[in-house]
């Protein structure tokens, strides 16, 4: 039980002594008011932590500054061509990078001195609440023969007063402390560079490669590699043989723009060997100057940046449907495959060579090399559907036969659901899934941080909604603050609320459901270990 919890028992006992005119009673239950220790914390360590990250933030400005003007106006003029092009590319990348730590580290100050004020008013209510208390226990022993005493009452209401103030204490104190220790974590997951682990690159080619981003998108702030594949793709690295890494580090190296280099990166960090990374890299490398073809075909566009949180169709090459098909792109269509859908886009999300088998079909039988072909909407619809109905099929082969022979003829469970996580997943998170029932708000208010501790690292998480009789699977694929980004395999991207998603109001994420209605809570979720 918690203190809070506890203190909510102890306001009943003491409700109950109102009633009952025993002064044991009333004395046990102030007891038990007092029992919880007072609220633990320094706020003036707290501040002087914030101050620490303001004089480093005002550092990191001046740096930004002057890097910028380097990158500006003072590059050697001696350099000329592709070298002062790299160069340019670095510092710039450099730059922006300092500017990040720059505003990251005021907001962790900021968060600090708001959690410092707060933890200064919460640690005096509970004394205000203590003292209360104390004094009402000092009352409720003078008077033990006569039960039915004003001293009696007096203490009983004082006493009253006095536990309403510790849990206000602590309930205050409850309820930011996730959302404080949820924004530090999130600024700490934007600290990228430091996930590129290996000893052979250097620390300007990690800070360019971990703020390398594709043009025009929002998905994670528009970094192509995530935190973990950052740190897979380093894994992966330091456990090639010599001659692999050398031949990796050519590929980089002769890489038309960051954005390939980043890709290459984060094909390594989906688990492909050399070989088949060099496939890859000979097919996208005509086109590795051109940031937007690389964008357009190496990462599904699930990105919504509308602030009023309406549905966003997700597109390809601008395109949202094809004539005649009926819904957007990347939607399952009339099939019951939401499981299977929604598992494969989380897939293709952290696996550039997937999402190139999509987009153009690459790898499919060609009589030679793998190489892209046929890249337009229709096509890329049509592969999408193959790939979901497969998976459908060996996700319904992993549901329990129970599920299977009991369970309604078409969807997959939470059994077949975890195994496809599993499955396409954790190659590229470096962690397998686990289901996990959400029967209620505390299961799900339990779950937030989970989920959003894996999605600022880069780990999509799929989850359930129900209505009592229809269920749906939809997946998380970001987080600013108290929202959560939730693709929906009908074919659009919605930003919800915290709120919304432990409070069971998510009706509007499946208010267009053709049978049953909307489906508002969630229900389940497929969490990375």
């Amino acid at each position: 039980m918690t203190d809070l919890e506890s203190l909510e028992s102890a306001r009943g006992r003491l409700q109950d002594t109102l009633f009952d005119f025993v002064p044991f009673e009333l004395q046990l239950a102030i007891d038990a008011a007092l029992s919880p220790e007072p609220l633990p914390g320094n706020p003036a360590a707290v501040r002087a932590q914030a101050q620490a990250y303001t004089k480093a933030a005002e550092q990191c400005l001046q740096v930004a500054v002057d890097v910028m003007q380097v990158s500006a106006t003072e590059l050697p003029a001696a350099w000329r061509g592709q070298v002062a092009e790299n160069a340019s590319q670095a510092v710039a990348a450099l730059s922006t990078e300092i500017g990040k730590i720059e505003s990251d580290l005021g907001q962790a100050a900021g968060a600090l001195n708001s959690w410092a004020e707060l933890l200064e008013w919460a640690q005096a209510k509970d004394a205000e609440g203590r003292t209360q208390l104390k004094a009402a226990r000092k009352l409720a022993s003078g008077d033990g023969e006569n039960p039915f005493s004003a001293q009696h009452a007096q203490a009983a209401k004082q006493a009253q007063a006095g536990v309403d103030t510790r849990i206000a204490a602590f309930q205050a104190i409850a309820d930011q402390s996730p959302k404080t220790a949820g924004l530090l974590t999130e600024l700490t997951s934007q600290a990228r560079a430091h996930d590129v682990t290996t000893p052979d690159l250097d620390a300007l080619s990690a800070v360019e490669l971990a703020a390398t981003t594709d043009p025009g998108g929002t998905v994670d702030g528009a970094q192509i590699l995530t935190p973990t594949a950052l740190t897979r793709a380093s894994q992966r690295l330091d456990a090639m043989s010599a001659a692999d890494q050398a031949a990796f580090e050519k590929l980089l190296a002769d890489a038309k723009s960051p954005q390939e280099s980043a890709y290459l990166y984060k094909v390594l960090a989906a688990g492909y060997n050399l070989q088949q990374i060099s496939a890859f890299d000979a097919a996208i490398h005509p086109h590795g100057d051109d940031p937007t073809w690389l964008a357009e075909h190496l990462t599904p566009n699930l990105s919504n940046d509308d602030s009023t949180n309406d549905p966003l169709t997700t597109t390809y090459k601008g395109v949202s449907g094809v004539n005649g098909w009926g819904y957007a792109l990347y939607s399952q269509g009339g099939v019951n495959d939401c499981v299977a859908a929604s598992t494969v886009i989380a897939q293709a999300s952290m696996d550039p060579v997937l999402t190139l088998s999509l987009t153009t079909g690459y790898g499919e039988p060609k009589g030679g090399t793998p190489a892209p072909g046929d890249d337009s909407p229709a096509a890329l619809q049509q592969r999408l559907q193959q790939v979901y109905q497969k998976e459908y099929a060996v996700g319904r082969s992993d549901d329990s036969l129970m599920e299977q022979w009991f369970g309604s003829s078409s969807g997959i469970y939470s059994d077949g659901g975890q195994a496809l996580a599993n499955n396409l997943l954790s190659n590229s998170t470096g962690t397998s899934y686990h289901y996990q029932g959400l029967g209620d708000t505390g299961d799900r208010q339990a779950a937030v941080p989970k989920i959003e501790a894996a999605v600022d690292s880069g780990k999509p998480v799929p989850f359930q909604v129900t209505n009592g009789n229809d269920g749906h699977q939809m997946l998380i694929i970001g987080h600013n603050g108290d929202q959560l980004e939730v693709y929906n395999p009908w074919g659009f991207t919605q930003w919800i609320s915290e709120s919304q998603f432990v409070n069971g109001d998510l009706g509007s994420l499946t208010k267009d459901a053709a049978s049953g209605g909307p489906m508002p809570t969630a229900d389940g979720v497929d969490l990375p270990q």
